[in-house]
């Protein structure tokens, strides 16, 4: 064999010992790959990521409402936990201060202001903490559509808590129009309530005589996940009870039973309020 062929020879065998390094190198990198995607998983599943959805660093987590009881008029409504102001001594008493600002805009993206005011509130209490729940009727342009932005500041702990509340504007059912409060007076700021528990509702200038109530009490499956390849389950509008409340009984409504209710002032229509 000639210098020629054995540098050929060398050369295809390094070739070869190069290609073989580098598949043992390419395996073991995609071993590694798989391995840390499968431990980033678990990891991920086994977080709760809840805060990532929510108001974080919310010391005041303000709840709040917007009541329209007159075509002109609007009644923010809003709920203040305990722990949620911070309130300091004041020789017998303790004693915190809330900022509320509201400014009423045509859209989320706009940076125009149509109307805007602003409230303070001196919070007085027997212990070091309290909760703190508040009014503030403002005027309200009627049948128009804006954005209500609300910044509640704590001026003791120099924080701030930020809610957008969509206005419709229109005659119809809806937590806009429709005030639902507990026995007690105070506003039921979610979309559920215990069960048998009396609650009042206030229609404001809604002239409506009656309401039909829609009751479901089917167990319904959980909400799908994102990013399926599945249609949502359709919602059956098929009831399994109806009952009419009258004016009259609007002062107290029992809700005895577990289920969605679902209020509205015409059965044939899909508007209404859940």
């Amino acid at each position: 064999m000639n210098m020629e062929s054995m540098n050929t020879v060398k050369f295809v065998l390094k070739s070869i010992y190069r290609w073989y390094k580098m598949s043992v190198l390419f395996f073991f990198l995609t071993v590694l790959f798989f391995i840390g995607g499968c431990a980033s998983s678990v990891k991920l599943k086994n977080e709760n990521l809840s805060a990532q959805f929510s108001y974080s660093g919310d010391y005041l987590a303000p709840q709040v409402s917007a009541f329209q009881f007159a075509d002109d008029s609007l009644r923010i409504l809003f709920s203040i936990p305990d722990k949620g102001l911070l309130f300091k001594n004041s020789g017998d008493k303790y004693m915190a201060l809330l900022n509320l600002e509201y400014a009423f805009y045509s859209s989320y993206s706009s940076s125009q202001i149509v109307d805007s005011g602003s409230v303070n509130f001196q919070v007085e209490s027997a212990a070091e903490t309290a909760p703190f729940s508040g009014i503030v009727n403002v005027k309200f342009i009627a049948e128009s559509r804006l954005i209500l932005k609300l910044v509640f500041r704590d001026v003791h702990r120099n924080t701030e808590a930020q809610r957008h509340l969509p206005l419709k504007g229109v005659k119809i059912i809806s937590q806009q129009r429709v005030l639902f409060s507990d026995s007690i007076g105070m506003p039921v700021f979610e979309n559920y309530v215990s069960g048998g528990g009396k609650l009042k509702l206030d229609p404001g200038s809604l002239s409506f005589d009656s309401f039909w109530v829609r009751c479901y009490f089917k167990e319904y499956p959980l909400a799908v996940l994102p990013f399926r390849v599945v249609d949502d389950p359709v919602f059956e509008m098929r009831s399994d009870s109806v009952f009419k409340l009258y004016r009259s009984d609007l002062g107290e409504i029992s809700l005895r039973r577990n289920g969605i209710y679902f209020f509205q002032k015409d059965t044939a229509g899909l508007e209404g309020l859940l």
